[in-house]
């Protein structure tokens, strides 16, 4: 599927893979799980090589280590870059609308506050005294 015709060739790109996953803080083990299977010679007989059951993370790295030259790599690359600007996007939208809601928060028991001072008696010539003391105390320890 990645336009490799030759398994040492694509078992390279595994390998790259693997040692990425392992940098990366990853066992390989658990992505890239070892498993052989019989495949025919020309013989007639059957011979048992090498396979691997991949985890969706092995597939990535695979296509992230992959010979770009190969049209099928360069666009697996392609999509994973898009889709990775994307979570990019999506994090930084909800980090913005959680923002958002902590200053909506904040201002309302801001106006709180003070109202519940101006009840107990704070003048109004003394209300930016009032609340520096209070950021004081949000700060100072």
């Amino acid at each position: 599927m990645l336009g490799y015709s030759q398994w040492r060739r694509f078992e390279d790109a595994v390998k790259r893979a693997m040692t990425s996953c392992q940098a990366s803080g990853n066992n390989p083990d658990h992505h890239f799980a070892g498993a052989g299977k019989m495949v025919d010679l020309g013989s007639g007989s059957q011979r048992q090589v090498e396979d691997y059951h991949l985890s969706r993370f092995a597939c990535y790295l695979i296509a992230q280590n992959g010979d770009p030259r190969k049209p099928e790599i360069a666009r697996a690359q392609k999509y994973l870059a898009v889709q990775a600007r994307r979570q990019e996007l999506g994090d930084q939208a909800a980090a913005d609308m959680e923002r958002l809601e902590l200053r909506k928060q904040t201002s309302e028991e801001f106006k709180a506050l003070s109202g519940a001072a101006q009840d107990a008696g704070v003048q109004s010539k003394m209300f930016g005294v009032f609340h520096d003391a209070g950021y004081k105390g949000l700060y100072v320890r």
